[in-house]
């Protein structure tokens, strides 16, 4: 699937229709309008629309905070937060959303090294620069 994603258009309509889907939330669920809140919101939903809301903005300040949605427990805000990392970062360090835990916990081992930060609201980082 995220191979598909990679050689096709169909990722920014996937990202689309995640907007659409929080479009029609309850509003009471929603905690807060900012983004950089719902990433941590209890429901899988609202996390997908402020993933798709970070992109959209082209916030470099979620980059460590979408590393950290790499480990949700939902497979499609993982599978949201890759393509947001992906998209922000200009950089594909690869991630299988829907494989094992030890597989996903060495691939998101390789975007934390690169975009370090506090997990859950840290402040920004800089990339780290490759050592040639």
């Amino acid at each position: 699937m995220v191979n598909l994603l990679r050689r096709s258009r169909l990722a920014p309509a996937l990202v689309a229709l995640a907007l659409l889907a929080g479009c029609g939330a309850n509003p009471i669920t929603r905690v807060s309008p900012d983004w950089r809140v719902n990433l941590t919101h209890n429901d899988p939903d609202v996390r997908i629309q402020a993933i798709g809301i970070a992109l959209e903005e082209g916030s470099k300040e979620a980059l460590p905070l979408l590393v950290d949605r790499l480990e949700d427990e939902d497979a499609a805000a993982r599978m949201f937060a890759y393509h947001a990392l992906r998209k922000l970062s200009g950089e594909d360090l690869g991630f299988h959303p829907y494989a094992g835990d030890a597989q996903r916990a060495d691939e998101v081992r390789r975007w934390r090294d690169r975009w370090p930060g506090k997990k859950q609201g840290g402040a920004p980082a800089a990339p780290v620069e490759k050592k040639s």
